[in-house]
């Protein structure tokens, strides 16, 4: 048997590995982005404009319904002390503007 011969046989049996490694290195891809995209999940990160949008409206409705109570509270501790928002709100370092 000469090596012009082994020829083919080397070829499939170095297409099959080939073929093989492509398989593995998919798997390691898919594997690979999964993970990804868990880590973003879980570290908050954002995928897509809408998202930020979304997030942001989410935030901004979460901050008004805090500066709200908090401005009921000080309207509570205003009629209580018989003064004003403003001055109590001067006692604690803010302004009508904060």
């Amino acid at each position: 048997m000469t090596s012009s011969e082994d020829a083919p046989s080397h070829s499939s049996s170095r297409k099959t590995h080939l073929k093989h490694q492509v398989t593995n290195l998919e798997e390691e891809l898919r594997e690979s982005k999964d993970e990804l995209a868990r880590l973003l999940d879980g570290a908050g990160f954002i995928s897509s404009p809408e998202d930020v949008i979304q997030k942001h409206i989410k935030m901004l409705h979460n901050y008004n319904e805090i500066r709200d109570t908090g401005l009921a509270l000080i309207g509570i501790v205003a009629d209580i002390e018989k003064s004003t928002t403003d001055k109590i709100l001067s006692q604690f370092g803010f302004t009508t503007k904060d």
